[in-house]
């Protein structure tokens, strides 16, 4: 016997909401109604399996007990993601007022869900899409299901680090490619670099284009003045955000926002039906309504604290250390929250900073051989703030900056400012097998990509060049995770057969 569906038609449950409760932002619906349901079962006779934790083993018990019981599934009471009549809807109709979009989708695959649902809502086959060339491998990938015909653009770089697309970049590739119908944008950057969205937004817009806007990083942009302008309130259609990465909520949750009425909204909701779990979990889902009610009532001064400890200590560093912090950014906008350390200015390695921040248990978003890269969230303390700081002195008191440190090549330097690519082939006859060192002039049979930050080295059809082999080999040697190489150890890799 089926069950039945939450909501009005259940003949034990009946579901209403007043306004004056749909507006109180401090309200958390799925933790509320997950608190009764712990209080009310007895026996539990439906999945999951573990039974409240009982079946735990021991070792895991330890830790995961305290959450077992809210550990629940699709019961009278606590709705269906995929079709919420009850308190997930007023959960997603909160995160929709504290973000100011028109539709929330919460998400319990990551952005990553996120965005290939985006992208398939309004790409169809053969439409042109004009994307930064710095976009995560999941809207790559969702461009390939869609088999869209892309526009890359080439971000502007600051050293060897990518920096932001320009709008005068994308108003240049619309120019070029008028029959484009979507703008795909990543802000903030992986290192925290804001382009210019409300011009973006509007370029497209006026020739007809949608945007979509991977802001994985930037779910904490709404909630203090002080911050870059989120893309939900420049405008842009579809929004991406990971509440795991820069506000309090469980890794793999995320929100999907709908921003006016360019797009069809069931459109987007199929889509997620189509990637998204049918078994969604009930902890990430009330993390995902803890952390929006903790933003809506707490963040402007959670963010505020914080905001002043980073800016204090980040002026203290760069008087005793000129352009070690984010040298490079000024005259851009950026998020505070991520630091960029340029390490080999004053002749370090990135790699031997991270090592030392390591050795005295401070653990860094990424390293590479010039700089560092550290996530700050209204999570951290003083505390933290005064390791990293002991650990810079401990590194570099009584070195000089040196006068020409120079800049490691980056892999971008090989990709024009933009190029057309044609749909991606996924052809599985056509793929050859050769070592790295025969490879140029060959074309990719798959994306080759760098994580982190997971963005496409070479993307399928791109062609190989002796540079970019040397660093592909180089971030192999050096440790790197490279995706996409047939063995990276051996050095091989596929080609597209002509």
């Amino acid at each position: 016997m089926a069950r039945p569906s939450f909501g009005a038609c259940h003949p034990l449950v009946r579901y209403t909401v007043s306004m004056d409760t749909l507006y109180d932002g401090s309200r958390t619906p799925i933790l509320e109604a997950l608190e009764k349901f712990q209080a009310t079962e007895n026996a539990s006779l439906h999945v999951p399996g573990h039974k409240a934790g009982r079946g735990f083993a021991s070792e895991f018990a330890k830790y995961a007990m305290p959450l077992a019981r809210i550990d629940a599934t699709e019961l009278p009471g606590l709705d269906d993601l995929h079709h919420p009549q009850g308190v997930i809807k007023e959960a997603e109709q909160l995160a929709a007022m504290a973000w100011g979009s028109d539709t929330a989708f919460f998400l319990v695959n990551g952005s990553t869900v996120g965005n290939l649902a985006a992208v398939m809502a309004v790409v169809n086959a053969g439409d042109t899409v004009i994307i930064g060339r710095d976009a995560h491998q999941s809207v790559w990938h969702a461009l390939e299901l869609a088999r869209a015909r892309v526009v890359a653009v080439l971000p502007r770089h600051i050293g060897p680090l990518i920096g932001a697309i320009h709008a005068q970049d994308i108003e240049a590739a619309i120019h070029a490619y008028p029959e484009a119908t979507a703008v795909v944008i990543t802000s903030p950057t992986y290192h925290g670099i804001v382009p210019d969205l409300t011009s973006i937004v509007h370029l497209a817009h006026a020739s007809g284009m949608k945007v979509i806007v991977d802001e994985a990083h930037g779910a904490h942009l709404a909630f203090h003045p002080d911050l870059p302008l989120s893309a939900v309130s420049a405008k842009a259609d579809l929004v991406v955000q990971s509440t795991h990465k820069m506000t309090a909520a469980f890794t793999q949750t995320a929100l999907l926002h709908v921003c006016g009425d360019k797009v069809d909204v069931e459109n987007v909701r199929h889509y997620l039906r189509v990637f998204q779990t049918s078994s969604p979990s009930y902890l990430m889902l009330a993390s995902i309504d803890a952390a929006r009610a903790q933003l809506m009532v707490e963040g402007p001064v959670l963010i505020g604290k914080m905001l002043d400890i980073l800016s204090e200590a980040r002026k203290q560093l760069n008087d005793s250390y000129p352009g070690l912090v984010n040298a490079g950014f000024e005259g851009l906008m950026s998020d505070p929250f991520k630091w960029t350390l340029w390490a080999l200015k004053w002749g370090v390695t990135g790699e031997q900073l991270a090592n030392a921040f390591m050795q005295s248990g401070v653990f860094v978003e990424l390293y590479d051989e010039e700089h560092v890269l550290l996530v700050w969230t209204y999570a951290n303390s003083t505390r933290d703030m005064e390791k990293v700081i002991r650990v810079i002195h401990q590194v570099f008191h009584g070195r000089s900056r040196l006068a020409h440190a120079g800049h490691v090549s980056s892999w971008s330097n090989e990709i024009p400012r933009y190029s057309a690519v044609l749909p991606f082939d996924t052809s599985k006859k056509n793929k050859h097998l050769a070592s790295l060192e025969d490879l140029p002039g060959k074309r990719a049979a798959s994306a080759i990509t760098l994580y982190p930050p997971g963005i496409p080295l070479l993307l399928p059809g791109e062609a190989y060049t002796a540079n970019m082999i040397q660093y592909i080999k180089k971030c192999v040697a050096f440790g790197l995770r490279v995706d996409g190489l047939a063995n990276a150890e051996e050095g091989r890799a596929w080609f597209l057969g002509e």
